[in-house]
């Protein structure tokens, strides 16, 4: 058998086996956040519930749907996660919850669709952003194998059934549309789905920036076209869901309350900026936005005019929210992703090892049992996004120096 089809078989039965252990994850799991959509999804827009966002309704539809789960089936699962969310923490956008609103049925029958839902649109997305990278059918198998086997944000995704592994899948569409210049499409998918969990908020502002710099105005005007009618769609299909425009606006207002006690460190967060406001006592997360936001827009301004960085300004501007965001939780760190396989593209042995080191800081296997704090754990997750960050940068200046002639395809 000839190496590289040994090659690939191999990593096709890697990558079949790690999406099978999260099946068996999924599975097992109660889906902690995402019987909050469920949740909210029935709620919104009920006559008796005029202020979703309020703190009293929040408890108010803990208790009921506690009493909802011990009635209305037979599962413990839902049960148990009633139990834990006695208290729901409905942050999440009208647009959210009105893309829920298909999971009518059981619980578990529900929870078992999503899951499904989540792995599919893991197993098209690794993919898609590998082909966009130029990897090879080995690589980007390879790459899927290692994520499904020993990443722990993507099982943390799977385990609490959260949504960042359709983001995922969105991130990879918008980057396609993007390499194929459709970029009126990817305003549209980037605008959409920052309406709906602004995951991606810093997305359409990189690349405004990037294309300002450039000059490249008919690129900016589709752009800017596409993302006017993704958000139009976006906020009227949150506030016909809730039947309130004033949803979004109370949407905003609650996220002024998120209680500080859910954003440390010792409960999981991640953040860079929490990092720092535990250690010094200041609120960092403005300062690290400007600064991270301006670097690559400062490298960009002095590279060539036909400098092509489209690809590594959609990933780079994800990473920037991931460090400056007052709450990261550990599945959030999925989004990284497609920036370590578009560095993982062929020319680059330090690139690629780079990529790889960094991929392994943020997996947290086996690693992650040795850190004597969650504070440690936080630290070394930063370091391998900071070597992420870096690479990316000195990436995208080197091979924009490169002749024009020089330039491979994928480096675009």
């Amino acid at each position: 058998m000839p190496p590289r089809i040994a090659s690939t078989l191999l990593a096709l039965l890697l990558a079949v086996a790690g999406v099978g252990n999260l099946l068996t994850i999924a599975r097992r799991s109660a889906g902690i956040d995402f019987y909050q959509f469920w949740v909210g999804a029935r709620v919104a827009g009920r006559a008796d519930v005029p202020h979703f966002y309020d703190e009293a309704t929040r408890i108010r539809i803990g208790e009921e749907y506690v009493a909802r789960a011990r009635n209305e089936e037979p599962s413990q699962k839902r049960i148990a996660v009633a139990q834990y969310r006695r208290h729901m923490e409905s942050f999440g956008t009208p647009l959210l919850y009105a893309i829920f609103f298909p999971f009518r049925g059981t619980y578990e029958r529900d929870l078992l669709l999503y899951s499904l839902l989540l792995l599919a649109a893991l197993v098209v997305a690794i993919p898609l952003l590998g082909r966009i990278s130029g990897l090879a059918t080995p690589e980007w198998l390879l790459v899927l194998a290692l994520l499904t086997l020993a990443f722990e944000p993507l099982r943390s995704d799977v385990r609490v059934a959260n949504i960042n592994c359709i983001l995922l899948l969105l991130l990879a569409l918008a980057a396609w549309s993007l390499r194929t210049k459709r970029f009126a499409l990817a305003g549209t998918l980037l605008a959409f789905t920052t309406l709906a969990k602004p995951n991606f908020l810093l997305a359409l502002p990189m690349l405004a920036a990037f294309w300002l710099v450039q000059r490249r105005w008919r690129d900016l005007r589709a752009l800017v076209f596409g993302a006017a009618g993704g958000g139009a769609l976006g906020l009227l299909v949150g506030a016909a869901y809730f039947r309130s425009a004033s949803a979004w606006l109370e949407w905003a207002r609650s996220l002024r309350t998120l209680p500080a006690q859910i954003v440390t460190v010792e409960m999981g967060n991640l953040s860079l900026a929490r990092l720092i406001f535990d250690a010094t006592g200041r609120d960092a997360s403005k300062l690290l936005m400007l600064s991270l936001f301006a670097m690559p827009i400062f490298i960009v301004a002095r590279l060539p005019r036909d400098a092509n960085a489209d690809l590594p300004a959609l990933y780079l501007a994800t990473l920037v929210l991931l460090f400056a965001s007052p709450l990261t939780w550990l599945h959030y760190l999925l989004l990284a992703v497609p920036l370590a396989i578009w560095l993982l593209r062929p020319g680059s042995a330090r690139r690629q090892i780079a990529a790889t080191v960094a991929l392994w800081l943020m997996a947290i296997e086996p690693w992650g049992s040795w850190m004597p704090s969650a504070a440690a754990t936080a630290a070394v997750t930063n370091g391998g996004l900071v070597l992420l960050f870096v690479t990316a940068l000195v990436d995208v200046y080197s091979v924009n120096l490169e002749p024009a002639t020089a330039r491979r395809p994928a480096d675009g």
